[in-house]
């Protein structure tokens, strides 16, 4: 594991702890910045801290976890194989499975709140070449262990799902497929990407700037507008994952290889940032601009500070 400062552009090794630098993390939430959340696809979460230069192992419920998303400390969301989700409470230190209704891989969640969160999957979307297999979109609520199939207009897998609020929830995956999904309906929309191109991750600073990022791939679409418009990165073959901000002049875009990219609204060019690490990278989150984290293969955890 490592922390960063500047911008990404230097980093100090922290204590490995309990995670393998034979894990690939694949997601990292937190509800604040002494209760950050990463998952990994051995079975792993561990959790870190501000101040601190280890993370902590937590519980174990399930096979493999791709992804973590929280409303508050007590309703954390963790979804993975088999569409497995299970929901923590007090930073996951108890855990209880739900009943998804999914049967193929959950690969992210998100939620507007307690009561509308989505998990996304189908297949596998990382780590074994290009998404295949079915789509597969679920609701859940705090209020129940039951979680509700939602009708997708697509046949590949869904990889990252954000919204504005929870009228507009985007969920992108195989072949440039971007949904937007509302929570007054159980129906979902096809918009159109501008692109063929997997799409993995997802995130916006608000709803006139949603990012979606793929095979050597970043798009930014608007609500309300028909088509994404492709961002330059000056890169070639580069897989992004994951995208994050903590405003709208500082998104950051992360991928293979170690890249990471820093984007700004209004701005139809994307800067290229020295992370330190020649790892894949697969999520970025976080608490605020002084507590960003990205995660990747072979156990990487960086922390940037300004």
């Amino acid at each position: 594991m490592f922390r960063c400062a500047g911008s990404l552009n230097s980093c100090t090794l922290l204590s490995q702890g309990a995670v393998s630098t034979s894990n690939a993390n694949m997601d990292v939430w937190g509800s604040d910045a002494d209760r950050v959340l990463v998952v990994s696809n051995s079975s792993k979460i561990v959790r870190c801290s501000a101040n601190v230069n280890s993370c902590v192992e937590l519980s174990k419920e399930m096979s493999q976890r791709l992804g973590v998303w929280g409303s508050d400390p007590q309703n954390i969301y963790v979804v993975g194989q088999g569409g497995s989700i299970v929901r923590c409470s007090g930073s996951a230190g108890t855990c209880s499975r739900l009943k998804s209704n999914a049967t193929g891989y959950l690969n992210r969640v998100w939620g507007s709140d307690a009561e509308y969160v989505y998990a996304v999957g189908g297949n596998y979307c990382r780590l074994s070449g290009p998404p295949s297999g079915a789509a597969e979109i679920v609701r859940c609520r705090a209020s129940s262990s039951d979680c509700e199939k939602l009708t997708v207009p697509t046949g590949l897998p869904f990889c990252g799902v954000w919204g504005s609020d929870a009228e507009n929830v985007y969920v992108v995956g195989g072949k440039g497929a971007i949904v937007r999904c509302t929570a007054a309906t159980n129906n979902c929309t096809k918009l159109d990407s501008g692109t063929t191109q997997h799409l993995y991750g997802v995130w916006g600073s608000d709803a006139d700037n949603v990012y979606a990022v793929g095979d050597n791939t970043i798009v930014r679409c608007q609500v309300g507008a028909d088509t994404c418009m492709p961002l330059n990165h000056g890169m070639t073959g580069i897989i992004f994952n994951g995208v994050w901000g903590s405003d709208p002049r500082n998104v950051y875009v992360v991928g293979s290889g170690g890249v990471v990219v820093r984007c700004a609204a209004g701005e139809s060019t994307c800067t290229p940032l020295t992370s330190g690490s020649s790892s894949g990278l697969n999520a970025v989150f976080g608490t605020d601009s002084n507590n960003v984290y990205v995660v990747g293969d072979n156990g990487t955890i960086l922390r940037r500070r300004l």
